[in-house]
């Protein structure tokens, strides 16, 4: 029996997947074909970007009197640091046998 079962079985499957394969085609045709043969072509219209226009530049020009300005404030803020801790630092050092 199990070979009759197997051939009663064959047309079945043979139905199942035409109907299948029918399937998916039409859903490609449906989804791919019919928009495109209705518009004529491809449309991009939907895709075209306005030109972005700049009107300064991306990255600001440096003030360079201003850093040097910073960076004097910072060397003065650093020597003035040093002025105030040299005495502790020199009496740390003695104390420890340096």
């Amino acid at each position: 029996m199990p070979a009759a079962a197997s051939a009663e079985a064959k047309p079945s499957f043979r139905m199942i997947a035409a109907n299948f394969a029918s399937g998916v085609i039409a859903m490609v045709l449906a989804g791919l074909v019919a928009p495109t043969l209705v518009k004529g072509t491809l449309s991009l219209a939907y895709a075209d970007v306005p030109a972005i226009e700049r009107r300064e530049p991306v990255i600001a020009p440096l003030d360079l009197a201003a850093l040097r300005a910073d960076l004097a404030e910072a060397d003065r803020a650093l020597l003035a640091g040093r002025a105030a801790t040299d005495g502790a630092i020199n009496r740390l050092e003695t104390l420890s046998g340096r």
